[in-house]
């Protein structure tokens, strides 16, 4: 009985450290992208060129659609994968 409390408890960590990684991803998915998108446009008009809405235009595009892969698919992607072999390390223990 006594290990079951200790292993509840040790996954209970687990879990809670998984959903705090979850929602710092959650936060930089919304944050990251206009920041960097600033920092570029500041980096481009301090080499001497000249901003215009063309430009600003198609960098956002490509952050935006940078962005939606990087921040949902990939997390998403490690994440059933290394709930996969927990479930596999499971069937191998039972």
């Amino acid at each position: 009985m006594l290990s079951y409390v200790y292993s509840f408890s040790d996954e209970s960590h687990y879990i809670n450290s998984a959903l705090q990684k979850q929602a710092m991803n959650g936060t930089l998915f919304f944050c990251t992208a206009k920041t960097t998108i600033f920092a570029t446009m500041i980096t481009y008009v301090m080499q001497g060129h000249l901003m215009n809405a063309n430009d600003i235009f198609v960098t956002f595009a490509l952050y935006e659609s940078m962005r939606l892969t990087v921040t949902i698919a990939v997390p998403f992607g490690v994440q059933h994968a290394s709930e996969s072999l927990v479930a596999l390390w499971r069937i191998q223990v039972s």
